[in-house]
């Protein structure tokens, strides 16, 4: 009985605090990190940093459930009758809107500020940082999401199809992962093949590839190592730099750009509008689209509509049923055009150390 009613108290202090623990995504500093669960609260309130937002919530607290469901199962004699499924974030003093993290796609300036700063014109000089422009290209031209991208093993996961000839990133965990690389994928349909879009080729891709394979590099990005098996931490922490240092950062609720996500909803509402203009409806190009970018295939109603994991990404002021064959999906991602120049790693030059 003491041992339920101790259960029962630290979880009510837990839930009866976790609405007023910061929010924000990544970015702690070393001294946040290694302050205690109180101590985080307190800091947050000092500082008014925003708070922890409702879908985080959600699973913080959803979590303890686990817990419960483990005393149950092995210590009957415990009698715990516990559940999270009654808590309420807006009832428990909860102050933020769903989606409010949500971040937007780039507009065609916005793209074009992106790729010709001249802070990437400076690495596109430099062997050693080249690869934050192919990271940026990369997220532009085929929708994946960061991890996905960094976790590509330029032995086995960039490989031209035999029967059609078509080049394509391979997003699978089958193949081996870099030294250091744990493969994960969010899900199911998130194991696709996509075609490398005749952009990426311009710019020189392909050189970029015959030198990192030459050096025998098993991950596409060697100079960003892994951090606990996860190959893309440091290079969204450096995306998440680059785009304050180049003034394209916005705060804007349900309307952000913070990191490498906003290329994803970028390469989707930028793709719907090139074949919408292409004589597609919407609806009809979202579903087209799919399987570039992970999302369960669904079933068009007669109004075209069912296809809403796609369209919840992608943005209305930009953009105002197909199998997964690699000559299908290269002709619909060939359609997807910035409207832009792109620059290019300079080339028969001298590269600075």
């Amino acid at each position: 009985m003491f041992v339920h009613a101790l259960i029962l108290s630290n979880y009510r202090v837990f839930v009866g605090r976790i609405n007023n623990y910061p929010g924000g995504r990544g970015g702690q500093t070393p001294a946040f990190k290694k302050m205690t669960f109180r101590e985080r609260i307190e800091h947050a309130k000092k500082s008014k940093d925003p708070l922890i937002a409702p879908k985080t919530f959600k699973s913080y607290v959803s979590s303890a459930n686990l817990f419960f469901e483990y005393l149950a199962l092995h210590h009957e004699e415990l009698n715990i009758q516990l559940s999270t499924k009654h808590i309420d974030y807006n009832k428990l003093g909860g102050a933020r809107e769903a989606g409010e993290d949500k971040q937007r796609s780039l507009k065609t300036a916005e793209v074009e500020q992106l790729l010709n700063h001249e802070l990437m014109r400076d690495y596109l000089t430099k062997e050693k940082s080249v690869c934050k422009f192919w990271l940026a290209m990369i997220g532009l031209f085929t929708g994946a999401r960061v991890n996905e991208i960094c976790q590509l093993n330029p032995k086995h996961d960039i490989v031209k199809d035999i029967d059609s000839g078509v080049w394509f990133f391979n997003f699978t965990e089958e193949t081996e992962g870099g030294e250091g690389v744990e493969k994960s994928h969010k899900n199911e349909s998130s194991r696709r093949k996509v075609p490398i879009h005749p952009t990426l080729t311009t710019c020189g891709f392909e050189d970029y590839l015959h030198k990192i394979q030459s050096a025998g590099h098993d991950r596409i990005f060697n100079q960003w190592k892994p951090k606990d098996g996860k190959a893309s931490y440091y290079a969204e922490e450096f995306f998440r730099d680059y785009l304050r240092d180049t003034g394209l950062r916005d705060e804007t609720l349900k309307k952000k750009v913070l990191g490498m996500h906003s290329l994803r909803s970028t390469f989707i509402s930028h793709l719907i509008k090139c074949l919408m203009d292409n004589g597609h409806k919407k609806h009809e190009a979202a579903k087209l689209i799919q399987p570039l970018v992970g999302h369960t295939e669904g079933t068009l109603d007669e109004n075209g509509k069912d296809v809403g994991m796609t369209l919840s990404y992608a943005d209305n002021d930009i953009i105002e049923n197909v199998d997964s064959k690699l000559c299908d999906l290269a002709a619909v991602i060939k359609h997807l055009d910035y409207g832009i120049k792109f620059p290019s790693p300079i080339k028969n030059a001298p590269l600075r150390p």
